[in-house]
């Protein structure tokens, strides 16, 4: 029964840069999706603080937003490069034992 309730949607109200927006999350989200928002804000404060006027909420937003792509980019890469190297262990592992095998019968 509390797996049932765990996949069950509900929707709760996350400010984000004094905007209220709905969000449909199940039971074990509603935390993450609290703190997350509670993070941006905190970014978001930061950035005001850091840019004062010259900056509007919109680009505060636009400017967060892109630093998060950038972020999530450099974390593709990371995993990308991180798939080649094991492939390439994978590769030298197999050379290894075909090679250990062969000295063993000679």
């Amino acid at each position: 029964m509390k797996e049932e309730n765990a996949n069950k949607f509900f929707e709760i109200k996350v400010t984000l840069a004094g905007r209220q927006y709905p969000v449909m999350v199940n039971h074990d989200e509603e935390a993450i999706v609290l703190d997350i928002a509670k993070r941006l804000n905190q970014e978001i404060d930061d950035m005001q603080a850091k840019y004062g006027a010259r900056l509007n909420k919109q680009d505060i937003l636009a400017m967060l937003l892109f630093t998060r792509e950038k972020q999530m980019h450099d974390i593709k890469n990371k995993l990308y490069n991180f798939d080649y190297l094991h492939q390439r262990l994978d590769e030298l592992d197999e050379l290894l034992d075909t090679a250990l095998y062969n000295k063993s019968e000679g």
